[in-house]
């Protein structure tokens, strides 16, 4: 019988040799009637030997049984004649008196019933054993005959006559045994035959019916689990994966169109994807293009405004040398906002210089409460002259964090001076440093009027900023999200309980980052 029509192949790159299509060479129902055609002439085959065996056994019974009715009745001949003879030795001149007569008379019945066989059906003995008997009744019939017809005053002739007549019936009697112990023998070799022949049935059978189950687990319930995994590995997406066929029948039919619909699946993914990514690299590149103008934008605002101040300055400066009437006080006053001016555009573009840094430079274990408790320390004297209270609690089991000292620095001034902005003269400022699940938690909440929800989308991003002009540039907290995100971490904005704004900042411990 054939393997398994069809096995899921275990790597990818197998070969997929399919059949021809629309052709099954070798159909389900051709190999289910070969395996039960086959199962049919292994049964008949056995059927018919135990019959015949059966049959045999039946026949060596009869012939057994046969020979067992013969013996008897041999031996009631025997006796009869034994009798017979005894009557004769002891008194020759009775010989034809009633009992001599009914003796012989019984010797015959017996021997015709020995002649006439079995009562019902045919003598099973074999044919040499029934023609010696023949001989031998038809040899008892003569002497009996001679033994009437003899004188009786003739006693060796009486003698001699009984005496063949006895020799007679033990040869009958010595050949009933014979075919009996024939019989018995032939008996006994049937019976241990047909129990050799019935224990290699039963092992025959059940050879056959493990072949049967192992041809049909492996060419049917097999396949289809295979062809079954095959669609759920195609249902998971892993639309490489292939079945291999390696036989034409109707479970090979369906792999093969399996592995058709995985090529047009895999085929559409691909081209689907292609279309994806050509899709994003355009929206990509608008992006770009748009964060790119949004960019430009913020920085010509945001520097064009001090240079206006400085330019107006000039001009005002200009008009009065001019004309003659510079006043001291107001050359000091325009040259010191010129300066103020110059001093804000520098600032403006050492921030963007800051935020578009991509080396953070060498890192280490920071614990984050010491910059917290020197950024405080800094702030002090700015936070009080604004009329501000500041509130910081530092948990000695923060963990460290991987980072260098100024780009913490760095992320907790921006949000300090961000809730300074925000927090009205009177409020209180809370900055926390935690830990959270084996991370570092900083937290910076505020006592201002919150973040509208129209721009908490656009919070973190460049020149993004509700302060009035001239308080802030737009880009500390993008430069604390780019500082977050490059650690590792992130920064998240909440309502704060006080109905201010709550940052939350989260940050991978340095174990963990060492361990990734």
């Amino acid at each position: 019988m054939a393997q398994p029509s069809i096995e899921t192949s275990a790597r990818n790159d197998a070969p997929n040799r399919s059949p021809a299509s629309g052709h099954i060479r070798h159909s389900i129902q051709t190999k289910l009637s070969l395996i039960f055609g086959i199962l049919a002439l292994v049964s008949l085959t056995i059927g018919t030997i135990v019959i015949s065996n059966l049959q045999q056994v039946s026949l060596d019974s009869k012939k057994f049984l046969e020979e067992t009715r013969e013996a008897r009745l041999a031996d009631e001949l025997i006796l009869v004649l034994d009798k017979l003879a005894f009557i004769s030795a002891t008194d020759p001149t009775r010989m034809h008196e009633h009992r001599s007569v009914t003796l012989v008379a019984d010797a015959r019945s017996l021997l015709q019933r020995l002649y006439s066989g079995p009562s019902t059906g045919d003598d099973p003995s074999r044919r040499e054993h029934q023609e010696s008997e023949e001989g031998i009744v038809e040899e008892i019939e003569g002497a009996l005959e001679t033994f009437e017809q003899v004188d009786q005053a003739n006693s060796a002739a009486v003698e001699a006559n009984t005496a063949r007549i006895s020799e007679l019936a033990s040869r009958i009697r010595a050949e009933m045994d014979k075919e009996a112990a024939r019989a018995f023998r032939d008996l006994e070799v049937r019976v241990e035959r047909l129990g050799v022949i019935m224990l290699g049935s039963a092992i025959l059978s059940v050879a056959s019916l493990a072949a049967m189950f192992l041809l049909v687990a492996r060419g049917f319930i097999r396949p289809l689990r295979e062809l079954a995994n095959g669609a759920s590995t195609f249902g998971r997406g892993e639309l490489d994966h292939r079945i291999e066929i390696v036989s034409r029948d109707e479970v090979g039919e369906v792999a093969l169109e399996f592995n058709r619909m995985a090529d047009s699946l895999a085929a559409n993914r691909r081209e689907l994807e292609e279309r994806v990514e050509r899709r994003t690299e355009q929206l990509l590149r608008a992006a770009r293009l748009a964060d790119l103008g949004t960019f430009a934008a913020g920085i010509a605002h945001e520097v064009n405004t001090p240079l206006a101040s400085i330019a107006s300055c000039a001009e005002a400066l200009e008009r009065r040398a001019t004309n003659g009437h510079v006043d001291r006080d107001e050359e000091i006053e325009y040259l010191q906002t010129i300066a103020r001016e110059a001093y804000r555009a520098h600032e403006i573009t050492a921030r963007l210089l800051e935020f578009a840094r991509k080396d953070p430079g060498p890192t280490g274990p920071v614990a984050l409460h010491d910059p917290l408790r020197e950024a405080s320390r800094l702030l002090a004297h700015a936070i009080h002259l604004a009329g501000l209270t500041l509130d910081v609690s530092a948990d000695p089991a923060t963990p460290l964090v991987r980072s260098n000292h100024s780009d913490l620095m760095q992320v907790i001034l921006n949000l300090l001076k961000n809730a300074m902005d925000a927090t009205p003269s009177g409020g209180t400022i809370r900055a926390s440093c935690t830990r959270s699940n084996g991370d570092a938690i900083l937290v910076v909440e505020d006592e201002g009027a919150g973040v509208a929800a129209e721009h908490r989308a656009r919070i973190f991003d460049p020149f993004f900023t509700t302060k009035e002009p001239g308080r802030g540039t737009g880009l500390g907290l993008a430069l604390v999200h780019r500082i977050i995100e490059d650690l590792g971490g992130r920064i998240e904005l909440h309502d704060g309980e006080r109905g201010g704004a709550k940052f939350v900042v989260r940050i991978p411990s340095a174990d963990v980052m060492v361990s990734e």
